[in-house]
């Protein structure tokens, strides 16, 4: 319904500090009916009772309780550093000056009769298991609580019992870290960051994402279709209804999010035919941005795919969701674009909205709701931001965007790589900067391109878009210096290559660039000077022209998206059926340690806001009890009017005096401070007094939120926003750059072209100041929003340094007063906040008289609740009013009930634990009896079972192994004899290729000697010949001559064979040969020397055992000539595992063949064990000696294996002996042959 201003208003004061708000909340009288154990609060802050200190007992206790909870739900936190401090110095803690946690829960421990004070046990730990007691606490510290089971029962925190401030963090706290205090993060834990406040949703920022709190499911639940059609759903967490009443499980409603924000607004729009508005608002880094972005997606998915008119044609039909598709995907699309040119970083928020905006959203009535078109209207962009920003926070997000998504190509052609140092606006960030590790700045560049490409703007516009992008940037980079010529400070380019590459960029000659950049023109008496400008000048200008830029470039960016919006849209705007939901998402209100121009604007909106805001508020409950026909006062309050008329009043208003301001040429922020003081020094609501820390221009604002300081600095040229026309002329006549001199020229000039109308003018409708436009802007917001039935979503952010896990009690309480929240409660406060139908007061409380007495009396819910109160002795007068559906209650009323209530279920539980304690103490006995009967007889047969089982699986395991052994110990023996055989055959294979070889050496040495022999008798012959024919020439010749030379020559012939046998290598040659030949013949004797011993060893081994069957032969003799008693023979035969393999060819048949080959066996596995056995000790003695070497081998141990395992074997062979002779005594007969006999003496038995 409409608000009417004709109406008696219900009017409460709201101008106060969130210090001051929290005061009188809680009147003695509530806080001495409280009782031992009740919850309290106690408030822990120096400016609430500075005559009455709270101890040292509450400061320790407050000191323990952040050291043990780290800070997760007290929220200590630094809120107050930097720009972002608050001016609430009053809520400073005691001693410490701590800052966070405002209040210490904990319970009362004694209440003073004199209501002056009462003894409380604080808590110190979050389990509320560890107390400290804090004595004489004043009622001026003490605030009364809510019992748990309320607080957990309800998501509405105006119906608490006890409203007061620090109930409201308290329940605020209690749902955001609802999922989080014990149990670890997991997808599938679900955090209450929504709660509401009457008609207001407050949503607190989780610092994180939260997996499916924002999926289909969950926009299919609350979809308004489904909603309209009955499918809902109850969380299983909420038992309280979607105002916060009282009410059964039985009622379906869904808990608070922003999706029923939306759901309710669309019905409502669609049932009533009028037009809807959703306001957002909260400081920067409450998720007011994230909020807007899961509205208008919900809106979109839910509303794009309703049915379309059932009279409508096929084709028109699919044309129809054609067009609403395509406008879903350009009101989806808007967010990439507006949050790279509308959005920075700042202090407290990785992407604040830096201007605020207004969506209207069109849907068709004609088509059942469907989604029709879409406009978009900004306000107060933040353009100072492209000029300068401190050094934590960064410009818009779209320079960093470019920087990092550029390519080659584009950083070539628009000189970026050139800038080795970074751009001055930017602070020094550049192409070869690091790259930010918070923000995706290249995965947003190709997102904000898709986008734009998705609203209809083609490459060659966005290549275009880009570059004024660049010029902005390279305008930072032309720097001034000073000519300083004739006592004249005029300023001149200092960097060329800048400038060089601006004007290039802006598509404007170079020298009339740094010509309009250092130079002013004039006009005056119908004449142009020209005149130089100071560096100061300059370096203005140049920022101005950038701003001015940024701004037309925004703007440019905004109509573009109105255009898709009116092109994928099948009517106009005015068309009559269409309604509309607006979602405004508007700056929160703001208060730093210097607070300029910027902060005095946000705030006009944010106070005007809170008027239409406690009109709102004041309207809906007004409009809950006329409903229920309940007579109430109306007691008139005092609105914000008053500091509304200190900003915008006429005259003498801040905005119209600065204004005049303007106008003056020789007007400062000092002669416009003067004239303000001078002219509103009277007003409330306003004050001059200088504080410290502040500069002498400054002045105080107190607002709805508290007291503001405001300082002067740059306000005049702020509001001005002054453009040089010369500058803004150039750009949209002298421009080759199409884009530049058609949308972004012709906005300047037209701009320039206001500013100089407004300085000439006296006019104030021909004014066009900032504070015009923005308050023109802001009447006409206020007009289409008064015009709208509002809902309000207030986002809070839970700590300063944004943890998932942490909440901080003092900024979310100045949230809440900053968002009019604390002004809803009171306002609810002031008449009957608590409030439940008649049924589910029955339901709930009915039993505490007996549910038979109610029953019996036949009375309805009306006269049954009025039969629960007289049983309590409430005064129905004074504290309940009685409506046609619900019951109404003062403060504090229902938490009596509900204390009695609570006291009564612990009682009976209690009663019950102790009847169910013995009745199933004596259940378990009977039970344990019966059971351990049962167990022991049935362990008894299972063991016995098992006993059976195991024995016989024994015996059977027994047998296999055994037989297993011996197919082993038979595979080792075999192994071994086959390991000797081969040994042999290699040492045979051996010795034969060394007597070879000697055979060879000594054949190839008597063939060198019969060479040599020949070669001597060869010689010796020849001599011989030679001699006989001297002979006979001697003979022939018989002189003494001849006979002489004859004796000569045979002398000489001697000599030569006397030289060669004295020869020393003759000598050794036939030595060696001798020593060979010795060595050989030794060799051999002492092979032959081993051979016999060997046969005599295998004679004496063939003797031992020849006598040993003999004196088995004669025993059995011996045996048999005595007389003896037989005794009885195993009937079990040997099996076929333990009868070994016959070692004969020659087995006789029958009886005897089986007792030879038996006997065979034996003996052959003697032998062949006796050799084993053999080889083993000769190895082992081998490698002990030395002969032969083995590196990992130890000796004894391998000894003490062998004498291990010739045990085992004995033993064995002992056992197989003794049934080998019961085996014999089976087979014998009365007729026996000598060779059975023989064979049967072994083993000692008879012949």
């Amino acid at each position: 319904a409409h608000f009417s201003r004709t109406r008696p208003l219900l009017f409460i004061e709201s101008n106060m500090s969130s210090a001051a708000a929290i005061e009188n909340f809680d009147n003695p009288a509530i806080l001495s009916s409280l009782v031992i154990n009740a919850p309290i609060y106690i408030d822990c802050r120096l400016s609430t009772c500075p005559e009455k200190p709270i101890g040292k007992d509450a400061l320790s206790a407050l000191k323990e309780k952040n050291k043990n909870s780290g800070s997760s739900i007290s929220g200590i936190g630094d809120a107050t550093t930097d720009e972002t401090s608050r001016q609430n110095n009053d809520d400073s803690f005691e001693e410490d000056g701590e800052s966070g946690l405002v209040f210490l829960r904990g319970t009362v421990a004694k209440n003073d009769s004199h209501g002056e004070c009462m003894d409380v046990n604080a808590f110190v730990s979050d389990s509320e298991t560890t107390t400290t007691l804090v004595k004489a606490v004043s009622y001026k510290r003490l605030f009364a609580g809510n019992p748990a089971n309320l607080i957990e029962s309800l998501s509405d925190v105006s119906r608490l019992t006890n409203l007061n401030p620090p109930s409201i963090v308290h329940f605020l706290e209690e749902r955001f870290m609802k999922n989080t205090k014990n149990v670890k993060k997991s997808s599938t834990a679900t955090r209450e960051i929504y709660s509401k406040a009457g008609p207001i949703l407050i949503a607190l920022n989780p610092c994180e994402p939260l997996l499916g709190k924002y999926g289909q499911e969950v926009m299919n639940l609350y979809s308004p279709r489904n909603m309209a059609s009955g499918v809902k759903a109850s969380s299983s967490s909420a038992t309280a209804s979607s105002n916060g009443e009282v009410s059964s499980s039985s009622v379906k409603d869904l808990p608070p999010h922003c999706f029923q924000v939306a759901s309710n607004a669309f019905e409502q729009m669609m049932e009533s035919q009028m037009d809807q508005a959703i306001v957002i608002s909260g400081e920067s880094g409450s998720g007011k941005t994230e909020t807007t972005k899961f509205i208008m997606k919900f809106l979109a998915a839910t509303t794009s795919h309703n049915s379309s008119n059932s009279n409508s044609g096929e084709d028109e039909e699919n044309h129809n969701n054609d067009m609403f598709n395509a406008v879903s995907r350009d009101l989806l699309m808007t967010n990439p674009i507006l949050e790279a040119f509308g959005n920075a970083k700042t202090a407290r928020n990785l992407n604040s909205s830096r201007f605020g905006k207004l969506i209207d959203i069109k849907f068709d009535k004609k088509s059942n709701g469907k989604l029709a078109q879409a406009m978009i209207e900004t306000y107060l962009l933040e353009k100072s931001r492209v000029v300068h920003h401190s050094k934590r926070e960064r410009s818009f997000h779209v320079f960093y965007q470019l920087l990092a998504g550029a390519s080659k190509e584009e950083r070539k052609k628009w000189f970026l790589d050139d800038v080795k140092d970074g751009f001055n606006y930017l602070g020094g960030f550049g192409v070869q900067s690091e790259k930010s590790t918070e923000i995706d700045d290249e995965g947003k560049h190709k997102e904000t391109k898709e986008a734009l490409r998705a609203i209809g703007i083609t490459d060659k516009t966005i290549d275009d878009i880009y570059r004024t992008l660049a010029s902005v940037l390279h305008l930072g980079n032309v720097e001034f210096d000073t000519l300083n010529e004739s006592g004249h400070d005029a300023a001149m380019i200092k960097t060329e290559d800048a400038l060089k590459c601006t004007s290039e960029l802006l598509g404007v000659d170079v020298v009339a660039l740094e010509r309009l950049l250092i130079k002013r023109v004039i006009s005056a008496g119908g004449e142009k000077i020209e005149t130089d400008l100071t560096m100061t000048q300059a370096n203005d200008a140049r920022d101005a022209l950038a701003k001015a830029m940024f701004e037309a470039l925004f703007h440019y960016l905004v109509s573009k998206i109105n255009e898709s919006f009116a092109r994928d849209g099948s009517v106009q705007r005015d068309d009559e059926d269409l309604v509309s939901l607006n979602i405004l998402d508007i700056y929160g209100f703001e208060s730093f340690q210097h607070n300029t121009f910027e902060q005095l604007c946000i705030n006009y909106a944010n106070e005007s806001m809170q008027k239409m805001f406690n009109h709102h508020l004041f309207v809906v409950e007004q409009k809950d009890y006329e409903m229920e026909n309940i007579e109430w006062s109306r007691i008139e309050f005092v609105d914000n009017s008053s500091t509304l008329e200190v900003i915008e009043n006429k005259p003498m208003g801040l905005f119209a005096l600065l204004d005049d301001q303007v106008s003056f040429p020789g007007a400062t922020d000092e002669t416009y401070h003067a004239k303000i003081v001078s002219e509103l020094s009277n007003m409330e609501k306003f004050s001059c007094m200088r504080k410290k820390g502040t500069s002498e221009t400054s002045f105080d604002i107190v607002h709805y939120a508290g007291s503001v300081t405001y300082e002067c600095t740059g306000f005049l040229e702020k509001n001005r926003d002054a453009l040089p026309l010369d500058l803004a002329t150039a750009l949209y006549t002298d421009n080759t750059f199409e884009f530049m001199k058609m949308n972004i020229g012709e906005a300047l000039r037209k701009r320039a072209m206001e500013t100089m109308v407004t300085k000439a003018s006296k006019s104030a409708k021909e004014k066009s100041t900032v504070c015009t436009k923005f308050r023109n802007q802001l009447n006409g917001l206020l007009q289409k929003l008064n015009s709208c039935e509002p809902h309000f979503i207030r986002c809070v952010k839970p700590n300063a340094s944004l943890v998932p896990t942490e909440t901080n009690q003092k900024l979310i309480l100045h949230q809440c007063a900053c968002a009019g929240i604390l002004e809803a409660t009171r306002i609810a406060q002031a008449g009957y906040p608590t409030r439940s139908l008649y049924e589910d007061f029955v339901h709930r409380f009915g039993f505490l008289v007996g549910k038979d007495v109610i029953e019996s009396s036949g009375v309805d819910s009306q006269n049954a609740t009025r039969m629960i109160l007289e049983h309590f002795s409430v005064d129905a007068e004074e504290h309940v009013k009685f409506g046609s559906t619900k019951i109404f209650f003062k403060q504090g009323v229902l938490g009596a009930l509900e204390d009695a209530r609570s006291n009564a279920i612990y009682y009976s539980k209690i009663i019950q634990a102790t009847y169910k304690g013995f009745k199933q103490r004596k259940e378990y006995q009977r039970i344990r009896s019966a059971t351990i009967t049962a167990q022991a007889s049935w362990k008894g047969m299972k063991q016995r079972k098992e006993y059976v089982t195991l024995r016989d699986r024994n015996r059977a395991a027994l047998k296999i192994q055994m037989a297993a052994k011996k197919k082993a110990f038979n595979a080792r023996v075999q192994l071994r004899v086959a390991e000797r055989e081969r040994r042999e055959l290699e040492m045979r294979l051996e010795e034969e290729k060394r007597e070879k070889e000697e055979r060879e050496r000594l054949q190839k040495e008597a063939e060198m000697e019969a060479a040599a022999a020949r070669k001597r008798e060869e010689a010796k012959a020849k001599a011989r010949t030679e001699a006989d024919a001297d002979t006979a020439v001697f003979k022939r010749k018989d002189s003494p001559e001849s006979t002489l030379n004859r004796d000569t020559s045979s002398a000489a012939s001697l000599s030569e064979d006397v030289d060669v046998l004295n020869n020393p290598f003759v000598k050794a040659l036939k030595a060696e040969n001798e020593a060979l030949r010795a060595s050989v013949e030794s060799e051999r004797q002492e092979k032959m020397a081993l051979m016999k011993q060997i046969e005599g060893l295998k004679e004496q081994l063939i003797s031992a055992d020849d006598a040993l069957v003999t004196a088995m032969m004669q025993k059995e003799q011996d045996q048999q000539s005595s007389p003896s008693i037989s005794t009885p023979i195993d009937k079990e035969g040997p099996s076929s595992v333990d009868k070994p393999s016959a070692h004969t060819n020659n087995v006789p048949s029958g009886q005897a063949s089986r007792v030879i080959q038996f006997v065979d066996g034996m003996k052959g596995e003697f032998n062949s064990m006796s050799r084993v056995l053999d080889d083993d000790v000769d190895f082992i003695r081998e490698v002990a000696t030395g002969e032969i070497t083995v590196d990992t081998m130890d000796v004894q141990k391998e000894f003490k294996i062998l004498q291990s395992r010739f045990d085992h074997w004995k033993h064995d062979y002992k056992e197989r002996l003794k049934f080998g002779e019961r085996f014999l005594k089976k087979e014998a007969t009365e007729k026996t042959t000598p060779e059975l006999t023989k064979k049967r003496s072994f083993f000692g038995g008879k012949k």
